[in-house]
């Protein structure tokens, strides 16, 4: 693990290494957290080994599908007036 190894997640097809929205340094602690891209589709979380001075180059890949976010809420069904729910 170099100082400059990151996952990012790109479009399904991509190659580019700059701008992509979604990334992690992995020097920033393990186990790493990424945020996943708010549109659905298809995408490729990927891990990324960057050496100063060097091509970045693309060590290891997955598929990732990204749907719909979902909602939802839990409550119950009364409270008394004033509590918190």
């Amino acid at each position: 693990m170099n100082p400059g190894d990151y996952l990012d997640i790109i479009e399904e097809g991509g190659t580019r290494f700059n701008a992509v929205p979604s990334y992690t340094y992995l020097r920033d602690g393990l186990p790493a957290r990424v945020e996943v891209p708010a549109t659905p589709g298809r995408y490729t979380l990927r891990y990324v080994e960057h050496v100063e001075g060097e091509d970045p180059r693309v060590l290891a890949s997955q598929p990732l599908e990204v749907t719909e976010v979902t909602y939802a809420l839990t409550a119950p069904d009364s409270a008394m007036g004033g509590s918190t729910v």
